[in-house]
């Protein structure tokens, strides 16, 4: 059985952009920090979902990888088993998951730190590069044997 979402992770992708033409677009608004916030974690979120439909689509015969792939820890898992894949362009993928998922952790909690103009830039040039170079996946050999290290 093919997984089929009933959400478009790509649409976090759109939403991201759109907040952000709505800040240029209205330099007046009061909540623009809250408006490049918003949009590093949807570029987060736009790549993590799709990655993990990527995994699924993957291991279909391993119901319980795909519930462990529902978890909160599910995040570290997809981040590890890309930088441990051995795969130059998977490797890369995995650095710069986590590297998005930092800036998605500092956009979300840390209230301390200004976030402008280059943060979104940074998150959305990650994200570009990760949803760019899914294929990398399909290259990796015994993603099941691989994934299965770090549950």
């Amino acid at each position: 059985m093919t997984f089929v979402p009933l959400f478009e992770p790509k649409e976090f992708w759109d939403f991201a952009e759109k907040i952000f033409l709505c800040r240029k677009n209205n330099p007046h608004l009061f909540f623009k920090e809250a408006l490049i916030r918003t949009g590093v974690s949807r570029f987060y979120y736009a790549c993590f979902l799709t990655l993990r439909m990527e995994f699924q689509a993957r291991l279909e015969g391993c119901p319980d990888i795909l519930e462990e792939l529902k978890k909160p820890s599910a995040h570290g898992l997809i981040i590890k088993t890309l930088k441990n894949s051995g795969i130059k362009e998977c490797v890369e993928l995995g650095v710069k998951l986590h590297i998005l998922r930092k800036l998605r952790n500092n956009a979300d909690y840390d209230l301390e730190v200004i976030l402008d103009n280059e943060h979104y830039r940074r998150a959305k040039n990650y994200a570009r590069f990760i949803l760019n170079n899914l294929n990398c996946i399909g290259k990796i050999q015994n993603l099941e044997a691989l994934i299965r290290k770090f549950l």
